[in-house]
């Protein structure tokens, strides 16, 4: 399959609690097909933050600032993409952009590690200013987070959960 690249950091992660988006033997609501490629670290430093009362991943659009994050590249087909769009609440919540991305290892398609390929990534934009006062993550793994602080599932039916990270949230 040639497809679009992703660069998952957080709950959508393999062995995190969102990854059955991505899992194609999950039998869950993943659309369209979906292929593990590469454990990879972004070649710019950006703010991977916890936040929100459902302790959320955020990966902030504030590039320089943070960590060089790690996280995994995807290939995925267009019913996939758009799948995560609306994951993901493109463009309404999520912005998305083409970041470069470091190889941390080989990829099955002849990628050796240390190669820098590009990928899609969502960011979260107009967010709160207090937000980069959060600890940043290079890494997020929810299994190694305290029981009070793991990703709850959001539940909260009118988003209101947006407005304690965005400036301009209106739901």
């Amino acid at each position: 399959m040639t497809g679009i690249r992703v660069f998952v950091y957080g709950t959508l992660k393999r062995g995190q609690p969102n990854h059955f988006y991505l899992d194609e033997t999950s039998g869950r609501t993943k659309k369209g097909i979906c292929k593990f490629m590469v454990k990879a670290q972004t070649l710019d430093k950006y703010p991977l933050v916890v936040a929100t009362r459902f302790n959320v991943p955020f990966l902030l659009a504030a590039r320089g600032i943070g960590k060089n994050v790690i996280g995994e590249v995807y290939e995925v087909d267009d019913e996939c993409f758009q799948s995560l769009d609306e994951l993901e609440e493109y463009p309404k919540v999520y912005g998305r952009e083409l970041i470069n991305v470091r190889l941390l290892e080989h990829s099955g398609n002849g990628a050796s590690c240390g190669d820098t390929i590009q990928c899609w990534c969502y960011f979260l934009y107009n967010f709160k200013p207090e937000i980069l006062n959060l600890p940043y993550h290079e890494e997020y793994d929810d299994s190694k987070r305290p029981e009070d602080a793991r990703y709850d599932e959001i539940s909260a039916p009118d988003n209101s959960h947006w407005k304690e990270v965005r400036t301009d949230y209106a739901g």
